[in-house]
């Protein structure tokens, strides 16, 4: 489909290894930069660098070359999706169900089992089948060693299941020390 405006310097789809190697690095850059002043974790840094990559994407058509460098282009880019993420409202607290921590220890109390069961009519399928998974093996250590994914995958998991007992009204007090009992979930 031709395009209906004419586009200054090199179209978006041809971009050479030069442009590619500055937006990887200036994506790269900026994101390390901005996960070491607020103490990221690997995944969070990589998230970021993704979205400063595809904000580059979306806008390099924009791009003239007649106005200024690529590089600095792209670093206001990568500079505007730092920004914007700072603006971003904080994620909520979400359960805490940390691999050192007993679920079985948790569910001793009737009230957590109680809201445990509650949540899980209400959460999708996969959450769910992770509770359950984490349910039956006692704690987080043990149901990630029972699951065929990798670590990295669990623990996005984990997260999201965290984040959906929370949207669910979960808040459960620090784990006791009783055994727990079987959890219906059906």
């Amino acid at each position: 489909m031709p395009e209906q405006h004419a586009r200054q310097g090199k179209p978006a789809g041809k971009w050479d290894d030069l442009r590619i190697q500055v937006a990887l690095a200036t994506a790269h850059q900026e994101a390390r930069r901005f996960a070491r002043r607020r103490g990221l974790g690997r995944a969070d840094r990589e998230d970021l660098t993704q979205d400063i990559l595809l904000a580059i994407v979306e806008a390099s058509h924009r791009y003239d070359p007649a106005r200024g460098r690529w590089s600095a282009f792209v670093g206001t880019l990568a500079r505007h999706v730092v920004i914007d993420h700072v603006r971003r409202a904080p994620a909520p607290p979400c359960v805490p169900l940390d691999p050192n921590d007993s679920i079985a220890a948790a569910i001793g109390s009737p009230d957590l089992a109680i809201d445990l069961c509650r949540a899980a009519l209400d959460l999708p399928p996969g959450p769910l089948a992770l509770l359950r998974i984490v349910v039956a093996h006692g704690d987080v250590a043990d149901a990630r060693r029972a699951v065929a994914q990798p670590s990295t995958s669990f623990y996005r998991a984990l997260g999201d299941l965290r984040c959906w007992l929370r949207t669910c009204g979960l808040h459960p007090a620090a784990p006791t020390t009783r055994r727990a009992h079987a959890v219906p979930w059906e």
